[in-house]
Parts: C-alpha cells; structure tokens; sequence
C-alpha cells in the first residue's frame, strides 16, 4: 500500500490545519448502485475513485488498524455507529445473496480529488448487527504470508504416492 509524500508528512507531523478524510465504497451485486461514504465532513463531496469521479456522503465511520490472524488473512475492521434504513436494507440484500460485499478503502487529503494512498481493494464478510452499531470484517488474502504447501497432497489426488 503505497502513500503519497503528503500523506506520509501529515501521518508523521499531525498538522492541525491540514485535514484527511477516509473514504470507504460499498458494492455487491444484488445493490443497484455502490455506496460511498466519507468521513471528516458534514457535506457531499466528489472525488475520483479509480480515476472515476464518484459522489461521497458523508459518515461517521471507524477503521480498526488490520491485525493477521494464524491463516495468513490481514482481518480490518470497520464499525457503523449509525445506519440508515436504506443502508440495512442493501446489508440484508447482501447476506440473502450469501457473496461478500466489495470494500475499497480510500483515503483523500483537504484540496485533492485523487485518493493519496494506493486503493485498497477488500471483502466485507462478516456482519454484525447490534443495536448501538453495526460492525463488518474486511479481509483480503495476505500475499507474503501464506501457508506451505497451498493444497494437501493426498494419495486420492496423487496415485503415485501409492506404495
């Protein structure tokens, strides 16, 4: 995940009068659009995803730092302290249709339409819903860390090793 020199100066120097905003889009088939949403802000703004100009609303939403579980998977969580309607209906279309909901995770610095960080493509799998909030897993597979071998040698699939 690479990250612009102005995101690295304002992550290491935490200026007060230089804002970022964290995007997040939500897509899944069954939904007929994708939902954006943006953090930092009280009002709808425009910005490019993928070099495609997509309208955020803004959210207040929460990015838990990923951890790596003992399976090779980068687990990153995201919290929802509110729901529309709306937004629980598409959720409840997404679990019906038992495939994940695509997350890529942006994020925007005050002035700047382009994401300042590479986009991170995820899947949101796990849903809880409470009623304080509602809380998603994203994963995605972690490249550097997988497992050896990938499948299980078995005599079924190689006769070979039939003695």
């Amino acid at each position: 995940m690479a990250l612009s020199l102005e995101l690295q100066r304002i992550y290491s120097s935490a200026p007060t009068n230089t804002p970022f905003y964290e995007g997040l889009v939500l897509n899944h088939p069954s939904w007929p659009e994708p939902v954006a949403i943006i953090t930092n802000t009280v009002v709808e703004t425009t910005k490019n995803v993928n070099g495609e100009p997509i309208l955020f609303h803004p959210s207040n939403f929460q990015v838990v730092l990923p951890k790596r579980d003992d399976l090779g998977l980068v687990q990153l969580s995201i919290n929802f302290p509110i729901v529309t309607r709306n937004m629980m209906e598409l959720i409840e279309l997404a679990e019906s249709a038992r495939t994940p909901i695509q997350a890529i995770l942006l994020i925007y610095i005050d002035g700047s339409d382009d994401s300042q960080l590479t986009p991170v493509e995820l899947q949101l799998d796990q849903i809880a819903v409470t009623e304080e909030q509602v809380t998603g897993v994203a994963t995605r597979v972690d490249l550097l860390n997988k497992v050896f071998p990938r499948t299980i040698v078995r005599p079924d699939n190689y006769p070979g090793l039939y003695r």
